[in-house]
């Protein structure tokens, strides 16, 4: 608070129970222990002093500790899983297949091997037309590209857009919701019911 600067040795009045006469007492600083009352380090006192604020105990604290360790365990092995059977168990099993596999299995590899090639050759010379989806993401791209390049070049600009964007955003937000009131309070009215006749 600017205006006590200077005026009190602390910024904020502390309040407590005196002991001997039950009032409260108001100081320009933090109570010592041997100032505070006995009763306000009392465990019920201060459960019944703080009853609407959420704590934990650290035997809490612990327990969901261990509970988050246990699930990034639980997390790692279930990324590193894959790469575990991947490298451990694939790779010589693809081995030991190509070993003892006919040679049409090898022929079929080898076919498909250089399909793969033929694809990449095809894309990489710019004959292999992109389907519609990757057009679309390319084009997406392109475009957030050219908008962070114009908002690094006009920040004040990109601002008032923001600022008019979410203006419009709860402008619409209110009128909806006026909408919604007006819709509510009217009565619901018969289609067939011409209305009151004069």
């Amino acid at each position: 608070m600017p205006a006590l600067e200077g005026k009190q040795p602390l910024e904020q009045l502390t309040g407590c129970l005196d002991d001997e006469t039950g009032e409260t007492r108001l100081v320009w600083q933090s109570p010592g222990d041997e100032e505070a009352p006995g009763k306000v380090l009392d465990n019920r006192t201060l459960l019944r002093v703080y009853e609407g604020i959420p704590y934990k105990t650290p035997g809490v604290s612990e327990r969901e500790f261990k509970t988050w360790a246990q699930s990034v365990r639980i997390g790692r092995w279930l990324v590193l899983a894959p790469v575990f059977i991947w490298v451990v168990v694939a790779a010589p099993a693809w081995a030991l297949a190509q070993w003892a596999s006919p040679r049409w299995v090898g022929t079929l590899v080898l076919l498909y091997c250089f399909a793969m090639a033929f694809v990449k050759a095809l894309k990489l010379s710019g004959k292999w037309k992109p389907s519609p989806r990757k057009l679309q993401a390319r084009d997406r791209e392109r475009r957030m590209e050219d908008y962070y390049y114009h908002c690094e070049r006009n920040p004040e600009g990109f601002e008032r857009l923001k600022v008019e964007s979410v203006e419009r955003d709860v402008r619409e937000q209110i009128q909806n919701e006026a909408r919604e009131l007006r819709d509510q309070s009217e009565p619901a009215r018969d289609p067939d019911d011409p209305g009151p006749t004069e």
